[in-house]
């Protein structure tokens, strides 16, 4: 289906993309390249530019500066209609009066394609989000995820080259949430076809994910798989992002190879991995709650007065004030409530090996 050229591994090359409306940039410069058959996230808070960005690959809003490939093929100038990409959107965006299978026939009709290539694509679109059973309802007639995996069938019907999919899962309650994340993981895995997906919920981009790009005010903050996000965020603004975590200020006082010394606002000195830095800057570390245990006050890396327990259901969250004042929060799991500790205990806190992570500014 791919054209045959060098380019064949990369699906979508975004090149210094701006985006300018009167007063206002939306997409400052961004440059990205999108693999085939991956599921690629662009995550952040809204007003980032995610879906603008969007747009512009979907022809929806035209680029001011910069290009935009597909396949190794400039689509700047084709209409939506001419590009190989579908769109799912927030609000699926269903025909009300045409019954499930109609709507999945829909595009393909459109495209010209005959009747029984349409009822034979239609079937499979069926199978794939399993409501064979819902073929001939109406839209009203179904729930909300049946209305979203219908929309997702509708826009896999022409095989698009490239599926993009606006924020699909918003409108869900939190538990069909979680099951639609899983299916959608399971539906791009099995057509093989590029996922472009939209996210304000960080928890959805980990889930899904093969890379995330966290994006900041129409700029990119990071690019990286889940893991390589959530461990190692380049900067304030991912970490803060992406799951919870602790922040302290540091005074650098050597770096060597992957690791920097640091002190603390209460002279505690801890390692910390790190990307770039220099010696003699002062800096932000970022520690993940779940990668600090307690031990006694003596052997920790950091030490501390216990002055809050919040229960979590499955975790419970300690928070530990140092002697400089700052405020550490350690998550623990709930199965061990003997170790949990009581609120005015003084405790040391022991790090995971690189669980300290320095930050660029």
């Amino acid at each position: 289906m791919h054209n045959s050229n060098s380019h064949d591994d990369i699906a979508i090359a975004i090149c210094d993309v701006v985006k300018n409306y009167d007063h206002f940039c939306a997409i400052k410069n961004i440059s990205l390249e999108i693999k085939d058959s991956e599921f690629f996230t662009l995550l952040g808070p809204s007003g980032c530019g995610k879906t603008t960005l969007l747009k512009m690959i979907a022809g929806f809003e035209q680029i001011s500066t910069g290009e935009i490939l597909l396949y190794g093929k400039q689509i700047a100038n084709l209409p939506p209609n001419r590009r190989p990409v579908n769109t799912v959107f927030q609000n699926y965006a269903l025909f009300p009066h045409l019954t499930v299978r109609q709507n999945i026939k829909f595009g393909l009709q459109m495209l010209g394609k005959n009747d029984s290539e349409c009822n034979r694509r239609a079937a499979e679109m069926l199978e794939l989000v399993q409501l064979n059973s819902f073929a001939e309802r109406y839209p009203l007639q179904l729930s909300g995820g049946q209305q979203q995996r219908v929309a997702l069938a509708r826009a896999l019907a022409p095989a698009p080259q490239v599926l993009l999919l606006d924020e699909p899962l918003s409108a869900l309650d939190l538990k069909l949430r979680q099951s639609m994340r899983t299916e959608l993981k399971q539906i791009q895995q099995d057509t093989g076809i590029t996922f472009i997906f939209v996210t304000h919920d960080q928890e959805e981009a980990l889930v899904m994910s093969d890379r995330i790009v966290v994006m900041s005010e129409g700029q990119v903050q990071q690019v990286g798989s889940a893991s390589e996000i959530y461990e190692a965020p380049s900067n304030k603004f991912v970490a803060n992002f992406i799951g919870e975590t602790n922040f302290l200020s540091v005074d650098v006082k050597s770096a060597i190879g992957d690791y920097a010394q640091c002190r603390i606002a209460d002279g505690t000195s801890l390692q910390c991995s790190f990307n770039k830095v220099h010696t003699g800057d002062t800096g932000v570390i970022s520690i993940r709650p779940e990668r600090i245990s307690f031990c006694s006050a003596q052997q920790g890396d950091l030490r501390g007065q216990v002055s809050q327990r919040i229960y979590l259901g499955t975790d419970v969250q300690i928070v530990v004030k140092l002697p400089g004042d700052e405020l550490i929060k350690v998550r623990m799991q709930n199965s061990n409530l003997v170790a949990i500790p009581n609120i005015g205990d003084v405790l040391g806190l022991k790090l995971e090996a690189g669980a300290a992570h320095l930050l660029e500014h």
